[in-house]
């Protein structure tokens, strides 16, 4: 029911390119690029449409010269491997491409907004950082942050996403495996066995959205993991980037992965120090409890219930480390489904 569902997006006009990492694809000198993508041509004459600021980032990790040491291919630069992962395969499911709704076409980069665009939602759930035009939870929403949500005598059902309305009957987590809502032991702790529905409204009760596509609207099949086009994928991987929350390279220990799926296994949110985003003060990306975002598509063989499913990003304290504790770990489950490995985070605007 956990099966992954890794998907591509291809810009108009070009080609796509295995070599590049996924939203950059390859092009010819003087091929227009759509925008704000630029053909950026290498010194081999390989030419990408890229972001002109990553582009540039690229261009100067190219010209660097290959150290002396013998060891040097073993160790190559730190840019190289998050520029030169290969992009995973499309998924082969036929429901991929039946998106559930369909939002504006998404910008294609996260620039600065600029310090008095707007200011980030304050006063409910976990402070927010600014990254550039949009805000983002610092850590995943805790039992004592999720409770006033469901004590609020304001709060109804008829607050939910349109789909949610007739098949979510409460907003308080489930108790299974050991959940359920635990301010007495783990107010600090990522609430957990929340549903699709639970998490969409917690954030708009908050004044926030579920993470979804930068500039608004839902994401659509294939960009979740797209930095240019995701809020969360941009925030994990600070702009495409890294491959991990803290770096380019795996490192041990760093975040809450690895741990057995049998038992509640989270730790405190933040508790994790070296495990931040790409940008800083952004915590638990990866492991800890997987996350909600705002991607959901129609999909009646893997929820027979009702039909839909939808995206979660980042994977829980049982990924393993190598494999699984990547920002680009996605796949999406029926809507109602939930699990004390998976919780959520909000964005705004």
């Amino acid at each position: 029911m956990r099966a992954r569902a890794c998907l591509l997006l291809a810009l108009l006009g070009c080609e796509y390119h295995p070599k590049i990492r996924a939203g950059v694809v390859a092009c010819k000198p003087g091929e227009v690029c759509p925008s704000p993508y630029v053909c950026v041509v290498k010194e081999d004459g390989e030419g990408r449409c890229d972001l002109p600021i990553l582009a540039g980032q690229d261009a100067a990790a190219d010209r660097q010269e290959a150290p002396a040491s013998k060891d040097a291919a073993a160790d190559p630069p730190a840019v190289d491997a998050a520029v030169d992962q290969p992009a995973p395969p499309p998924d082969a499911s036929p429901d991929v491409a039946a998106p559930m709704e369909v939002g504006p076409a998404p910008p294609d980069a996260a620039p600065d907004a600029g310090p008095d665009a707007f200011e980030c939602p304050s006063g409910r759930g976990p402070s927010m950082i600014k990254v550039g035009s949009f805000c983002i939870d610092s850590t995943e929403v805790t039992n004592l942050q999720y409770k006033p949500f469901v004590d609020d005598p304001k709060v109804d059902l008829s607050q939910q996403a349109e789909p949610c309305k007739k098949i979510n009957t409460s907003f308080f987590p489930s108790t299974s495996e050991g959940g359920g809502l635990n301010v007495a032991t783990r107010a600090d702790h990522p609430v957990v066995n929340v549903d699709w529905c639970d998490a969409w409204a917690y954030c708009k009760w908050a004044g926030k959205r579920l993470c979804g596509t930068i500039g608004g609207g839902t994401l659509q099949p294939g960009a979740a993991t797209v930095p240019s086009v995701s809020q969360w994928s941009w925030s994990c991987t600070k702009g495409g980037l890294y491959a991990y929350p803290y770096g380019t390279d795996f490192k041990t220990g760093v975040c809450n992965v690895g741990k057995p799926d049998m038992g509640l296994n989270t730790v405190p949110v933040a508790s994790k120090r070296l495990c931040t985003g790409g940008f800083d003060d952004i915590y638990d990306m990866v492991g800890n409890v997987e996350e909600w975002v705002d991607f959901c598509r129609k999909d009646t063989v893997e929820d027979p219930d009702n039909g839909i499913v939808c995206g979660l990003m980042g994977g829980a304290f049982t990924a393993k480390e190598m494999e699984g504790g990547t920002c680009d770990d996605f796949y999406d489950d029926p809507i109602m489904d939930h699990w004390v490995g998976r919780g959520f985070r909000c964005c705004a605007p």
